[in-house]
């Protein structure tokens, strides 16, 4: 909890706005009494991101249909650390966050 409350809020928002739909993570945001008002998500990502992540990616699907990939993603690269590995959990849970280059397909759960 203390690292989070340690994030910049926009950070926050994005977290939150990913991952308040999933039940293991709406738990967490009840618990620490966070809410935020709707924004504009892909805006909002592009904008804290600009320059570490394409700018032409399509979020809005990847948003949609991959929530907690993308928040694990962005986690990654938020981190700025080239040598921070994703957790084998992670991968295992959602290989679409394994991608080395573009138009790779993820690696299959094993």
């Amino acid at each position: 909890m203390l690292a989070f409350t340690r994030l910049d809020e926009r950070l926050k928002i994005v977290c939150h706005e990913l991952l308040m739909g999933r039940n293991e993570f709406a738990a967490f945001f009840r618990y620490i009494d966070y809410a935020t008002k709707t924004c504009d998500l892909v805006q909002l990502i592009n904008e804290y991101y600009a320059g570490l992540i394409c700018q032409r990616a399509n979020l809005a699907t990847l948003i949609s249909t991959e929530p907690v990939a993308v928040a694990y993603a962005l986690a990654v690269i938020n981190v700025r650390d080239r040598f921070s590995v994703t957790p084998p959990w992670v991968l295992k849970q959602y290989p679409v966050v394994d991608y080395e280059r573009p138009g790779r397909q993820p690696r299959e759960k094993r």
